[in-house]
């Protein structure tokens, strides 16, 4: 974002004492909404019904206190569902499921409770931090906060005050991506489930940077 004067108003600015500083801020957070997929399919190596599997995972999420009504959602069915539904006798009824928790720790909780009951076609899909959009103006606002402490303290020590800002210019505020620490793998390729387990779920938490360029004008 570039604040800028034209005309008239712009040659006066070019004709007046400035003193141009730059600011920075940054925050730090961590994730509150983590998106992990689950597909419950009668292929699993345990041959149960989709309707009893269901019933594991959910009453599995509940003794975690996990509310299944509002976490966890249908995300689509499987082509193999029509294929069902034509008496296919060789179709595998399977549905896929979307469970969003709150935090790491919560997450990794989940995957243990249905690895119990044997559920591990589990990924984690999505982490986000929801207030990303405030946190951002919150950091552009320490930003300027952190230009105009310099300039005054800079300005103090001459004997000199700072005036009202008369350029500012802010370079691309960055957000650093989430990316797993560590995380849960499981197969069950050949029948037979395979882990790499980690005993915590941790996700690099989100740096929200800001950079500030501003020019105040200067009086006695």
């Amino acid at each position: 974002m570039v604040l800028t004067l034209s005309g008239k108003a712009y040659a006066q600015v070019e004709n007046q004492s400035y003193i141009e500083v730059h600011g920075t801020a940054e925050q730090i957070v961590s994730p509150d909404k983590i998106t992990l997929s689950v597909t419950v399919s009668e292929n699993d190596y345990r041959k149960r019904s989709l309707a009893s599997m269901e019933k594991e995972m959910k009453s599995a999420l509940a003794g975690i206190d996990i509310d299944v009504r509002k976490a966890l959602k249908v995300d689509n069915m499987s082509s193999s569902f029509s294929k069902r539904k034509t008496n296919n006798p060789n179709a595998v009824l399977s549905k896929r499921y979307i469970l969003e928790v709150g935090n790491a720790q919560l997450a990794y909780e989940a995957i243990e409770a249905l690895e119990k009951v044997s559920i591990s076609n589990v990924y984690i899909q999505k982490v986000e931090c929801t207030k990303i959009d405030s946190l951002k103006t919150a950091v552009k606002a320490d930003a300027m906060r952190n230009a105009k402490e310099t300039a005054t303290a800079m300005t103090e020590a001459i004997g000199q005050k700072i005036g009202r800002a008369i350029y500012i210019y802010e370079y691309e505020s960055r957000s650093d991506s989430y990316r797993p620490v560590a995380m849960k793998a499981m197969s069950n390729a050949g029948g037979v489930v395979e882990e790499a387990v980690e005993e915590t779920l941790e996700f690099r938490e989100l740096k929200v940077s800001c950079n500030v360029t501003v020019r105040f004008s200067l009086s006695e």
